[in-house]
C-alpha cells in the first residue's frame, strides 16, 4: 500500500506543479471531459471492424488511466474529499455481494 499511496502524492505533486491555479471546479470538469473520452473510446472500440487488436484495448485502457488520475486529483479538493470519505463510510456499512451492495 506505501507505494500506491506514494504514486498518489506523486500524482498530486505534478497536478499542483502543472495546474497551480486550477479549482475545484476545474477538476470536476476534468473527471467529467475524461469519463466522455473513455466512453467515447470504448464505443469505438466496440464498433471497431478489428476489436481484438492490441492498439484498441490499450487506447480505452489509457483512457480508464486518464479517469483515475483526473480523480485522484479531485480528492485534493476539501469538499470532494469530505464527500467521497461520507460515500465511503456509507459503503462500509452496507451488506456486498460480488461487487453490489444489496438493498437500498
Amino acid at each position: 500500500m506505501i507505494r500506491e499511496l506514494c504514486l498518489i502524492y506523486k500524482i498530486w505533486k505534478w497536478h499542483s506543479k502543472t495546474f497551480p491555479s486550477a479549482t475545484e471546479l476545474d477538476q470536476k470538469q476534468k473527471l467529467v471531459s475524461e469519463i466522455t473520452e473513455f466512453n467515447e473510446a470504448k464505443a469505438k472500440y466496440i464498433k471497431s471492424p478489428y476489436p481484438r487488436r492490441p492498439k484498441y484495448k490499450v487506447a480505452v485502457d489509457n483512457k480508464l488511466i486518464d479517469v483515475i488520475i483526473a480523480g485522484i486529483n479531485c480528492l485534493k479538493y476539501p469538499e470532494i474529499f469530505e464527500r467521497v470519505a461520507v460515500k465511503h463510510s456509507i459503503n462500509t456499512h452496507r451488506t456486498w455481494k460480488n461487487t453490489h451492495h444489496i438493498g437500498d
